[in-house]
């Protein structure tokens, strides 16, 4: 029998995952970026590979300083992910 442990890692959650990436094009290090959000970069870098989940506070913030770091809003920062697919049920019909 195998004792290999079964991995409980999780996909990212897609905003932060389209944060991630957006971070990546603005070439903000995560070093600087978990400075920015005043979180470890353990904590920063658990966020974006799924290992841990942030709470809905945690991420609005970080699209928040990214969209404050872009100069740019943070509607274009969420909008990368469709409500419907990461929104609770009662949320999910707001967006309709």
């Amino acid at each position: 029998m195998d004792s290999t442990p079964i991995s409980t890692r999780r996909a990212p959650d897609p905003i932060i995952s389209a944060c991630a990436e957006r971070r990546r094009e603005l070439q903000i290090t995560k070093v600087n970026m978990a400075d920015e959000l005043d979180v470890a970069v353990g904590t920063l870098n658990s966020w974006e590979s799924g290992a841990r989940r942030p709470n809905l506070d945690q991420i609005r913030h970080y699209a928040e300083k990214l969209a404050e770091l872009s100069d740019s809003r943070v509607e274009l920062v969420v909008s990368w992910v469709p409500v419907a697919a990461v929104a609770p049920a009662p949320l999910r019909s707001l967006a309709a």
